[in-house]
């Protein structure tokens, strides 16, 4: 008996612009984002593609950075992949468990992501964009369950609840390390990075950012706001200087953990100037209003650019420097996490541009 094949359907086809940010500071650090800048030139636009694919008795592989789909055939269904553009290419062996995969039976629909450790950034950037875009095409309506990554450090149901999953819709979830098959899976997924920021994801997330402040009847003043990383790395250890000075300008400080993404939606949105270290915290520069100031702070070892797409894109003023640290040899020693001395002249610089 012949196998069936997956179906990927092309929902929406996006393209965008690689962004040129402002630097601050006296000396260029080289970093990711600029090495590769004119490869990326070369090969504008860069596409983020909208997909839909259904694969009969599909499975789900749910790992550290990897949530792969899997065809009968053993192969993964790669024209769902968040980096990979193949249709379908061989799956490594140690990507699949040698174990049987748990049977959910019937059809599931799943938001395909790049889920990374229970990242918040990732939760907003991929998870939710692709799962209200099912929920608006009406698809819980055609499958049996819904399928969703766990994430124990958000409320997830609050959110669930606020973008209108149906409360009789039954939803599996799936863990790390999970390894789970269905009659048929549905997934929506979108190919490159979750950094990218095409009009459809855009869309997605001003729409959450709506139902966010629909019921809020406070009316604050604009802010602005210094986010400060405490316990998860890439902190200051000049801190308290440089929340001396912030505070001297009249800035709120905030240490987001803890925080529902309701009340961080709120602060952002009224939030005028926004300084933090890299990091999930700046995953909502896109609830800030448009002509925000944005300033990234980066270790000198970990210089990604994920937030410049989000903040051009969505209207924002973005601008980074970078931090100093001790000489590390390579990644693998953490040097990814390690807290960073910051040049308060930096800092300064970027107030005085940037005052209202």
């Amino acid at each position: 008996m012949a196998l069936e094949s997956p179906t990927i359907h092309k929902i929406k086809q996006d393209a965008i612009e690689c962004p040129q940010p402002e630097f601050i500071g006296a000396v260029h650090h080289p970093w990711r984002y600029w090495e590769a800048a004119e490869e990326k030139a070369s090969r504008r636009p860069l596409l983020c593609n909208l997909c839909l694919s259904e694969i009969p008795q599909g499975r789900i592989r749910f790992a550290p950075n990897t949530l792969a789909a899997i065809a009968p055939d053993g192969s993964r269904v790669c024209g769902v992949s968040q980096v990979l553009h193949e249709i379908r290419q061989d799956i490594t062996r140690d990507l699949v468990p040698q174990r049987v995969p748990q049977m959910l039976g019937g059809s599931v629909l799943m938001p395909h992501g790049n889920y990374w450790k229970d990242n918040y950034f990732h939760f907003v950037s991929a998870l939710l964009p692709n799962l209200m875009i099912a929920l608006e095409m009406g698809l819980d309506r055609k499958v049996d369950k819904i399928l969703l990554p766990w994430f124990s450090r958000v409320a997830m149901q609050d959110i669930y609840q606020l973008i209108g999953l149906p409360k009789d819709k039954e939803i599996a979830v799936l863990h790390e390390d999970g390894w789970v098959q269905a009659d048929q899976i549905t997934l929506v997924s979108h190919t490159g990075r979750d950094s990218f920021l095409p009009p459809w994801k855009l869309a997605q997330l001003r729409k959450l950012k709506s139902l966010a402040l629909a019921e809020w009847k406070t009316v604050e003043a604009p802010a602005d706001v210094l986010v400060v990383r405490r316990g998860y790395g890439r902190g200051f250890t000049n801190e308290q200087e440089i929340i001396a000075l912030a505070e001297s300008r009249g800035f709120t400080v905030v240490d987001l953990d803890g925080w529902s993404l309701v009340d961080q939606v709120r602060l952002f949105a009224r939030a005028r100037r926004v300084i933090a270290s890299h990091g999930s915290a700046l995953t909502n520069v896109i609830f800030c209003p448009e002509g925000a100031q944005v300033l990234e702070i980066f270790s000198p070892y970990y210089v990604y650019d994920y937030f410049v797409y989000w903040a051009l894109g969505a209207g924002l003023t973005y601008s980074y420097c970078v931090g100093q640290g001790p000489v590390m040899s390579s990644l693998c020693d953490g040097s990814f996490n390690q807290q960073m001395d910051v040049k308060i002249a930096d800092i300064e610089t970027w107030m005085n541009q940037t005052a209202p």
